[in-house]
């Protein structure tokens, strides 16, 4: 082998591994596993059979940023109104390993949980609300979302797309209207409002005519 050959081959710009170091003691694998997949120090450790105090050590060895301790963090619950009108909330929670976390969700899908049929059970369970195969459709044809309970409808997600492709996926905001107000409508029973003399009450609501739907138009 000439001498030109060894020195190329000493002046290889190529990294040479580190001997005896251990991953969990190399700077790029520890910011991989803590910034890029959102690991806990104790998740990193677990992973390589070391303890968090070890983690921590390293991390602190190469300078890399953590996260602010449990007291320090973030609490609030933001409420941001989207452009289309949904309101969405933003919840402070922790993930199974403790870690801090925002869980997301609709106002909605609050609502549709207080859904009843004519014997006053719920129409829907948490699971039904909030599952990964299912969506919160709103039946009303209305320019912004009308979050009451008998506008909402829990579909599975392929009859919710369905629906949409359609073009049949909502209904005239008068009938939907007109439900929600003769539920509500009439005179109340005597038995149930007692002893009020000749006093008249009021009744809780109205028919729906469609002289009242001005203002209230679909897309």
């Amino acid at each position: 082998m000439s001498d030109t050959n060894l020195n190329s081959e000493n002046c290889s710009t190529e990294p040479q591994p580190q001997p005896n170091v251990r991953p969990f003691q190399q700077e790029e694998t520890l910011r991989r596993l803590y910034h890029d997949e959102d690991l806990s120090q104790e998740q990193i450790g677990d992973r390589f059979g070391v303890s968090q105090q070890t983690i921590g050590y390293w991390m602190a060895e190469h300078e890399i940023e953590t996260r602010p301790p449990m007291h320090e963090r973030d609490r609030t619950i933001s409420v941001p109104t989207r452009e289309d009108g949904r309101t969405q909330f933003k919840v402070p929670n922790f993930d199974r390993a403790g870690e801090p976390i925002r869980t997301s969700f609709y106002r909605y899908q609050l609502v549709a949980l207080l859904a009843n049929d004519d014997d006053g059970d719920w129409l829907y369970s948490i699971s039904d609300v909030f599952g990964d195969n299912t969506h919160v459709h709103h039946r009303m044809n209305a320019p912004v979302p009308v979050d009451i309970p008998d506008n909402l409808e829990v579909l599975a997600v392929h009859e919710h797309h369905q629906l949409h492709a359609s073009f049949s996926h909502t209904d005239e905001a008068e009938a939907v209207l007109s439900e929600v107000f003769e539920e509500y409508s009439g005179e109340p029973d005597p038995e149930e409002v007692g002893d009020t003399g000749n006093v008249e009450m009021p009744s809780r609501g109205k028919q729906v005519d469609s002289a009242d739907m001005n203002g209230v138009s679909g897309d």
